[in-house]
């Protein structure tokens, strides 16, 4: 945390960021529970590099500016190109909403309380690509910060509580904001115990999606089973 605010504070000299209004520090009776020995709270705010809320810009089908993702592209938890529209953003503003590796994209308003607050990676550059204005763009210190797991972290209870306590609904829409996303509460590890992390629950992940295949294949045995039973004491 203090490399990134020793950062931070270059960025602001440099003129290549502006500076940021200080978070408020986390007390203990703040802190939801003990963490091991490295780790500590931090909010979003104090990890992030940059939070910018997307554009405002009317898009359609009509090929003749830059794709924008929406909503509908980042809802499932990954990024969907298959149905995108495009706007007629300036060179500037396509700088400016430009995504690159590892950027999150927060959904800041929608009509579900589990899909306010929902994250996406980005996995790749999309240098030519910006986003609407229902979603926030946050990009990490990534020297620091593994993104992958922010992105996982953000799917936690422990995050979802945090969302969906205080969400503000207008005419029906609930909605979350930058200073309220900066001011989430992370367990951080150091950088090298996050990978692991991610590691780890690759792997949990990838035996679940093969227990479930092999679950699904001895159901269709025992049906094909018990079909062959019934035919057998007919015939």
């Amino acid at each position: 945390l203090k490399r990134i605010a020793q950062e931070k504070a270059q960025l602001v000299k440099d003129g290549k960021m502006k500076k940021q209004k200080p978070l408020p520090p986390i007390s203990d009776e703040e802190k939801p529970f003990e963490l091991p020995d490295g780790w500590e709270w931090v909010k979003l705010g104090n990890i992030l590099h940059d939070i910018k809320y997307g554009t405002s810009q009317k898009c359609d089908y009509n090929i003749s500016g830059y794709p924008v993702l929406r909503i509908p592209n980042i809802v499932k938890g990954i990024i969907d190109l298959a149905d995108i529209k495009y706007g007629a953003l300036t060179d500037s503003e396509l700088k400016d909403l430009t995504l690159n590796k590892n950027d999150l994209l927060f959904i800041r308003s929608n009509g579900s309380t589990n899909i306010v607050g929902q994250s996406t990676l980005v996995q790749h550059d999309l240098k030519d690509h910006a986003y609407a204005g229902y979603i926030i763009r946050v990009r990490l210190h990534n020297e620091y910060i593994n993104a992958r797991y922010i992105n996982m972290i953000m799917k936690s209870n422990l995050i979802r509580e945090q969302i969906e306590g205080p969400i503000r609904t207008t005419t029906g829409v609930k909605n979350i904001n930058s200073n309220e996303l900066m001011g989430l509460l992370v367990p951080l590890p150091p950088k090298n115990e996050q990978g692991i992390i991610i590691k780890k629950i690759n792997e949990i992940d990838t035996t679940l999606s093969n227990l479930k295949v092999s679950i699904q294949s001895a159901q269709q045995t025992q049906v094909h089973l018990a079909d062959a039973l019934t035919d057998a004491a007919i015939n």
